[in-house]
C-alpha cells in the first residue's frame, strides 16, 4: 500500500495535534510563560524527508538539506511562551530539482520536551523552470536536552524530519 499525499498529511496532523499530550506528566507545561524556554540565536537543522509536490518529481522522492532559522525575539503574544524566527533553507533531490524557502517561523514552546511552530513562507523552486511558490509548514519538536531536539516539518511541498541544533 502506498502512501498518498492524502494519507500522508492526516497521518502527519494527527501526530502534531497529539504529540504535546505525550510529554511526560510529570514534566510542567510552560506554555504561559513568556520566555520561559531556551535562550538560543540560530538553530541549525540538517534533514531528510519525502517530497510530494512542487518541484519534486516523482512524487514521494527523498529530499535531503539544511534549514537555518535566526531567533529574533519573543513573540507575538505576551500571554504565552511563543517566539518568533525568520528560516531560510536549501533542499534537493537525486533528480536536481532544488527548493530554496524563506518564511517566518512562530514557535510554541508546551515544555521542557515539545514545542510546535507553524511556518508560512515563499520558496525559490527549480526543477525544469524556475519559479516563486508559496509554501508552508506545520512542524513539532521533542528536545532530546535544552539544545538538541528531533523536527518532524509537514506541509507544502513536502514532510521533513531533523536534527536540530539550538546553538
Amino acid at each position: 500500500m502506498t502512501l498518498g499525499p492524502f494519507r500522508l498529511a492526516t497521518l502527519v496532523a494527527a501526530v502534531l495535534t497529539f504529540a504535546p499530550a505525550a510529554a511526560r506528566a510529570e514534566e510542567p507545561y510552560v506554555i504561559e510563560t513568556l520566555g520561559e524556554h531556551t535562550r538560543y540565536l540560530v538553530e541549525f537543522e540538517p534533514l531528510v524527508g519525502v517530497a510530494y509536490d512542487g518541484p519534486f518529481n516523482p512524487h514521494g522522492a527523498p529530499v535531503f538539506g539544511v534549514r537555518l532559522t535566526l531567533n529574533l525575539a519573543d513573540g507575538f503574544v505576551q500571554s504565552i511562551n511563543d517566539s518568533v524566527g525568520i528560516n531560510a533553507g536549501l533542499e534537493f533531490d537525486a533528480n536536481g530539482n532544488l527548493l530554496l524557502p524563506v518564511d517566518l517561523q512562530w514557535n510554541f514552546w508546551f515544555s521542557d520536551s515539545w514545542s510546535m511552530f507553524v511556518e508560512p513562507g515563499v520558496a525559490l523552486s527549480s526543477s525544469a523552470t524556475t519559479t516563486i511558490i508559496p509554501v508552508g509548514y506545520l512542524g513539532a519538536r521533542l528536545h532530546l536536552n535544552r539544545r538538541v531536539a528531533l523536527t518532524l516539518r509537514a506541509g507544502f511541498p513536502d514532510v521533513t524530519l531533523g536534527l536540530s541544533l539550538l546553538l
